[in-house]
């Protein structure tokens, strides 16, 4: 019994020992099984939250990839149209049509990038969430160790996705803004179109008007003129033929009164026909030059056809006048041997007369009455004399005619070749006003040429009624082929000419605008990306704020890569254009792209240096982060565990064991924060890094802190 009693109070004894780490080890195993539920429960939690988070990302992914299918899609189609540049209404018409479908299928298409937005912020605002969750449960896993494992720093997938939707809505705008600038660029040029073409349609009908109230005068002109021939033909009295000479002079005289008009109509209505044929349909241009044609066929007619009538009047007015001197004297004339001296000096009066008066010779010339007393006796007949003084007339009359327009184009010829040759001799120009000033110089040039048309026309007409008239004596006909011919060809060459002068210089307007304008788009283009680049800043020192600068700059990057392929297409075309200009404009050109190639190199560096800066400031920002984090996790977490060893009920033993173990840990954390520190300095140093100071104070409240952490620990 004694033995039993000495052993039962050893036991009693060593279960008083050894209570404390009984009650403690059932502490740390009540402690596991809580931790073990709360894994158990964390996993279970994080499958949900990640299912969760894949639907949407799976929701995102689709909207995402129909979205930038399609942008890609119209963008290289919107990028390879010329927008405003047919000369066409009708191709206009159909491509602002094709814009406006195109703008409201991208209006509609906005409620997609809006469900892309939300499916985007969905998953980042989930993606944030769990790592909220997972960064509080690392805190607190950490906690229970003595020593916590370094980690390294993830990039968040939330990022990603938001730097992907923000260049999904980037290009998105540049698409509505490109869409916008064509409908622009093709509605300017429709209602300028428009314009030009409702005043040619204005000036069209005027010359339409015109020439079909003349060809209107003409042709009724023509039907009564017809029926007065009619009844003077069958007329033989004197009294009527006079009458008919003198409606058949009245008829000369209207149309010499209309000539003029007639021909400015004509001549304004080939210049507008010149001018214009480009904007004209085809049945409208046949439509004029039908008519011109017409009028020209019915006046030229009128005029041969009046002049042929008159000469037949006055000889049928001097066959009758004849007919009735010769008839009483016939008896007379059987007896007589030979004609009186003097005979043939009236004939030849009556030849040289001729081409003056041939048609009333008979009745007016002073020799009249010896002609009419000697007629009996004479072997001659006096009609002959008054057919060779008419056809001399005629012949005369028609060579007249020839000579002078003839004439006229000469002199106008040797006016306009030398006008030409020194436009000619003119180095085309790549400055935009001079080449302008060429051009208006080259159109009043042409504008003189087609002018000049109908005298040409009026040539070719007279050379053929002069190549026509038939009798003895003729006109040269070689003479006056070689005349026509030269004149005709000096005509042709000029307008060739002018023609390809004129579309060369057309040509150097547009590319030199062209170049112009893409110059002045390129130094824009640059000197905004430039403006962005300056303003782009983080909002704030930390890593999320350097991430979205450096997303900025990775889209300015985008920008100025696709600025360098403008810029060496806009090289390539000044090199081109200035291979054919003058050195004053060449030099211009060369200087202003220049200009842009400097001012693009500085962008570029710019651009490389402030990527440069924030990729170097990033891994310092998320350090600085990850220690502060750290520290303050530290500081926090271990000033509650000191705080609960005040409570009555906890044990001294393992409180002070916590306390032992913290000031190791203190140890430790001490060189995290003089790393801090450090970091905190080398950050303050980055001039353009914005809340240095606010940064500053955090630090400084991190470190009381500690201190106070470390104090509290030791009087412990």
């Amino acid at each position: 019994m004694a033995k039993a009693k000495a052993v039962g109070e050893q036991l009693y004894q060593l279960r008083q020992e050894r209570s404390i780490d009984l009650e403690r080890f059932q502490e740390k195993e009540s402690q596991l099984w809580d931790r073990w539920q709360r894994v158990c429960t964390q996993i279970e939690t994080r499958h949900t939250e990640l299912e969760s988070i894949q639907e949407v990302l799976s929701d995102y992914r689709q909207c995402h990839s129909a979205l930038i299918q399609w942008i890609e899609e119209i963008t290289i189609q919107q990028e390879l149209m010329k927008p405003g540049q047919a000369e066409d209404s009708r191709v206009l018409s159909e491509q602002l049509s094709q814009q406006t479908a195109l703008a409201a299928e991208i209006e509609k298409n906005q409620a997609k990038l809006d469900q892309c937005q939300k499916f985007s912020q969905q998953y980042s605002a989930a993606v944030k969430d769990y790592e909220l969750q997972l960064m509080t449960y690392r805190a607190f896993v950490e906690s229970q160790q003595k020593s916590p494992m370094k980690r390294r720093r993830m990039l968040s997938s939330s990022d990603a996705i938001t730097q992907e939707f923000m260049d999904l809505r980037t290009r998105y705008t540049a698409l509505v803004t490109l869409t916008t600038q064509h409908v622009k660029y093709i509605s300017d040029a429709l209602r300028r179109l428009e314009e030009e073409e409702k005043v040619v349609e204005e000036e069209k009908q005027e010359h339409v008007d015109k020439v079909k109230e003349l060809l209107g005068w003409a042709s009724g002109l023509r039907q009564s003129v017809q029926g007065r021939t009619a009844a003077a033909r069958s007329s033989r009295e004197l009294g009527d033929i006079e009458k008919s000479i003198s409606e058949q002079q009245a008829l000369n005289e209207e149309l010499a009164a209309k000539k003029e008009q007639v021909s400015e109509a004509i001549k304004t209505s080939q210049i507008f026909l010149a001018k214009h044929s480009h904007k004209l349909s085809h049945q409208e241009k046949e439509q004029i030059s039908a008519q011109i044609a017409a009028l020209k066929d019915t006046y030229q007619t009128l005029c041969s056809d009046s002049t042929e009538q008159l000469q037949q009047l006055q000889s049928q007015l001097a066959q009758e006048a004849e007919h009735k001197v010769l008839v009483p004297a016939r008896p007379a004339g059987r007896t007589a041997q030979g004609p009186p001296q003097g005979v043939s000096t009236v004939v030849l009066g009556c030849v040289s007369h001729g081409h003056s008066c041939p048609s009333a010779f008979l009745l007016r010339c002073p020799c009249c009455p010896v002609l009419v007393s000697t007629l009996p006796l004479c072997p001659i007949p006096p009609l002959q004399c008054t057919k060779l003084g008419s056809h001399l007339s005629t012949l005369l009359e028609h060579y007249q005619q020839f000579q002078e327009v003839a004439e006229s184009l000469r002199t106008w010829l040797q006016d306009s070749e030398a006008a030409v040759g020194k436009l000619l001799s003119e180095t085309v120009s790549s400055d935009p006003a001079t080449l302008q000033q060429q051009l208006a110089s080259a159109g009043q040039l042409q504008g003189n040429l087609a002018e000049h048309q109908v005298p040409v026309e009026k040539l070719q007409k007279a050379a053929r009624s002069l190549l026509e008239i038939q009798g003895e004596p003729a006109p040269d006909h070689r003479h006056v082929q070689e005349t026509t011919d030269a004149i005709v060809s000096r005509y042709q060459s000029l307008s060739q000419q002018m023609a390809e002068r004129s579309d060369l210089l057309q040509k150097s307007i547009a590319q030199s605008q062209s170049v112009q304008e893409s110059l002045e788009s390129l130094l824009q283009s640059v000197a905004e990306i430039e403006k962005s680049l300056g303003g782009e800043q983080p909002a704030a020192l930390s890593s999320t704020s350097i991430q979205d600068s450096l997303a900025t700059n990775a889209k300015l990057k985008q920008d100025i890569a696709r600025q360098k392929s403008c810029l060496e297409a806009t090289r390539e075309m000044v090199t081109r254009f200035t291979e054919a200009a003058d050195s004053a404009t060449a030099s211009a050109l060369q200087g202003k792209l220049a200009e842009v190639t400097e001012h693009f190199g500085r962008l570029c560096q710019q651009q490389q240096e402030k990527e440069e800066a924030l990729k170097g400031l990033l891994p310092k920002v998320e350090q600085y982060e990850q220690l502060s984090e750290k520290l303050q996790q530290f500081t926090e977490s271990r000033a509650r565990m000191l705080a609960s060893g005040n409570q009555p009920d906890r044990d001294i033993a393992r409180f002070s064991q916590h306390i032992q173990e913290l000031n190791l840990e203190l140890k430790q954390h001490q060189e995290d924060l003089a790393a801090l520190e450090h970091l905190a300095a080398e950050l303050g140093s980055c001039g353009f890094a914005p809340g240095a100071s606010l940064q500053q104070e955090k630090l400084q409240s991190l470190k009381k802190e500690f201190l106070q952490l470390q104090k509290v620990a030791e009087e412990r």
